[in-house]
């Protein structure tokens, strides 16, 4: 039951890199119409770290763990649109930790995407996405520093290679110059795969999405998403739309379903996903997602995140997302 669990939880932790698909690069202040007093609050708290280590993310995220999830919408939402009721906005003001979306060119000429997470003053964990970030299943690697957790994509001929370890990292922890060296030698050598460092599972069966590539998937499926939302109808009257997405947690890939939340509208898309097969979707609730109608970037998450907490179990929370 504990293993069904653990693979129920991947199908809604998709949130590792949702947004990078699409990065766009900007010297404007960020818009902050459609984010609430005490969401501005949490973005600056993140923001300080990024001034003291003189960062210039793409994308900023702050994630956080309510006090408690409103049933109802919360008489605090912004009131320039009607948003998702699952979101909580006002029960707590302290980030369990930030992340940021940056541009880098990896020692062998790639471009890539380094997404650094940091709780305190304090990197936790770091995740590269390779490649075309346009596309719906991008390479890529993800560390947990706490915790030696390893996580990753990779591309191998015509089928995929899934790589995960959560105990073989536990050895390099002592050594942080090795550890790096194997994590960035994993990032430019498609054929290493370090017996210390990670398992590596093949697949040849269709993936439509990889990490990241989500968001990609749902802005390639964004006139059918909006059609759906101007029907307001029912989501039971409606078919969901439906992906495979790869687990390099568990060695295999998992089919999902989205469907549009009805009871969200002026300038916000909300979107509900899930697993597609019903007797595993009992075991977890969905994520909930809320999309800029105009910008068709991500607003807000809310469900299980990728990075564990401090005892090293799953750990659901809060996102908010600001684009430079």
């Amino acid at each position: 039951m504990r293993m069904l669990k653990s693979i129920c939880v991947y199908t809604v932790m998709m949130c590792w890199g949702l947004l990078c698909s699409s990065p766009v690069l900007s010297t404007e202040e960020p818009d902050r119409s459609l984010y609430s007093r005490n969401e501005v609050a949490l973005l600056a708290q993140c923001q300080v770290y990024a001034n003291k280590k003189q960062l210039n993310p793409i994308i900023m995220a702050v994630v956080y763990r309510p006090n408690a999830l409103l049933s109802s919408a919360s008489s605090s939402s912004p009131s320039s649109s009607s948003s998702l009721s699952h979101f909580d906005y006002d029960s707590a003001l302290r980030p369990e930790y930030c992340e940021f979306f940056t541009q880098e060119v990896l020692s062998n000429g790639e471009a890539a995407i380094r997404i650094l997470y940091v709780q305190g003053d304090d990197p936790i964990a770091e995740k590269v996405l390779i490649g075309d970030f346009f596309t719906i299943n991008p390479e890529f690697l993800q560390v947990d520093y706490r915790f030696g957790e390893l996580r990753g994509a990779r591309r191998q001929n015509a089928s995929w290679q899934l790589l995960y370890s959560k105990v073989h990292f536990n050895s390099l922890l002592k050594n942080p110059s090795e550890f790096q060296t194997v994590f960035r030698s994993l990032l430019i050598d498609r054929n290493a795969v370090d017996k210390r460092t990670a398992e590596a599972t093949s697949i040849s069966k269709t993936v439509d999405v990889i990490d990241a590539g989500f968001n990609a998937w749902v802005k390639k499926m964004w006139s059918e998403w909006i059609a759906i939302s101007a029907s307001n109808v029912s989501n039971k009257n409606t078919s969901p739309l439906t992906m495979v997405m790869a687990s390099p947690l568990h060695g295999k890939a998992i089919k999902l379903k989205g469907e549009v939340v009805s009871d969200c509208s002026g300038g916000v898309l909300c979107l509900k996903v899930g697993a597609a097969n019903t007797f595993l979707s009992w075991f977890v609730d969905p994520i909930y997602l809320e999309y800029n109608k105009n910008s068709r970037q991500l607003l807000r998450y809310q469900g299980v995140v990728n990075l564990r907490d401090q005892e090293g179990e799953t750990m659901s929370a809060n996102i908010i997302y600001q684009y430079f």
